[in-house]
Order: structure tokens, then sequence, then C-alpha cells
């Protein structure tokens, strides 16, 4: 699942090694590390910058930084790790193991995407999401739609809807059971 939901988020993201402004105006390094609202802690620091650090580092310190030493792959990927590990401790609203390799990659892409709180905005308990394309699948990057019984469709573009490890039904049913927060 790892890989998977390395390629999708690297795709989806993009891949950078300087700093850049996301369309929502945040700066953004790597894949989809928002600097602003995400700060990167000591320790990435350090394995970034080196011994010279301090463990806390204004942005526009970083900001020079990066764009004078830009990210190796291997920071990137760090990153992107500590990413993922923060977000499935966030997810403990989901328990993960009870769903197989696609559908918790699914569950961790949207909330890489949405954010925790997004993600928490769904309010049924349990949850019950069904995935269905309303295009022809014709690339992975297809659109579909996530209906959320007893609420309105909301649409949604991730290619994580299209893992290709998914079965080719036209249907993907998801469902993931909720503790109340």
């Amino acid at each position: 699942m790892q890989d998977k939901l390395f390629e999708q988020l690297s795709r989806q993201e993009g891949v950078r090694c300087e700093p850049y402004k996301c369309p929502e105006d945040f700066w953004t390094v790597g894949i989809g590390r928002n600097l602003e609202t995400n700060p990167m802690s000591s320790v990435e620091i350090n394995y970034i910058m080196g011994k010279k650090a301090t463990p806390v580092v204004p942005l526009d310190v970083l900001l020079d930084y990066l764009r004078e030493f830009p990210l190796t792959d291997d920071q990137i990927y760090m990153l992107y790790q500590n990413d993922i590990d923060r977000i499935i401790k966030e997810l403990d609203f989901v328990d993960l193991r009870k769903h197989d390799d696609a559908r918790a990659a699914v569950i961790i892409n949207m909330a890489f995407q949405m954010g925790i709180t997004g993600l928490r905005k769904f309010k049924k308990t349990p949850m019950d999401w069904r995935v269905s394309s309303t295009t022809p699948r014709r690339s992975a990057s297809s659109v579909s739609s996530c209906d959320i019984v007893g609420t309105p469709t909301i649409s949604v573009s991730f290619s994580a809807w299209m893992i290709s490890t998914a079965s080719p039904a036209s249907h993907l049913r998801i469902s993931a059971i909720l503790r109340p927060a």
C-alpha cells in the first residue's frame, strides 16, 4: 500500500525540491508539505539543514535555505513518510486495520488532500462511502463521486478513487466504522 500511495500522492501533489506557493497561497515543498500549517519539526530541520540548525528556524530562513540547497530525494521521502505517519496517527477515529490496502489508501489519501478536519466533516456513524465513477474509466484521474448515505453527493477528483488494485466493478464500496470524536 505504501508504494502505491507514494506514487499516487507524488502524481497528485507533484514533487518539488524547492519551495513554491501552492494554489491556496501557502509555502509548500516536497510532496505537498505545507510549511505554514505543518511546519518542519526540529528533527526534520536537523536532517535537512544539518547539525548547524537550531530547534526553531523562522520560515523565511528555511525558505532561503531551501532555495539555495534544494531537497534531495531522500529528504523529500522523509518528509512525505513523516506526513503519512502523522496522518495515520490522526486517523484514530477510523480503524484502518478493518480495510484492505486499497480502501485504507483512499482514506489516507483523502486525509492528506482534505486534511483531518475536512475528513472529520463526514458525520455518519457508521460511515458508508460508496464511490462510483461518473465518467467512463479513461484514466487514473477520472472524476468520481462520493455518495455518503443520507447526505448530498460530493464530487471529488482523486486518482485514489481509481486505485488499480480496486475491483473493476462500477462501484467500489468503502465502509469505515467511526468511533465518536
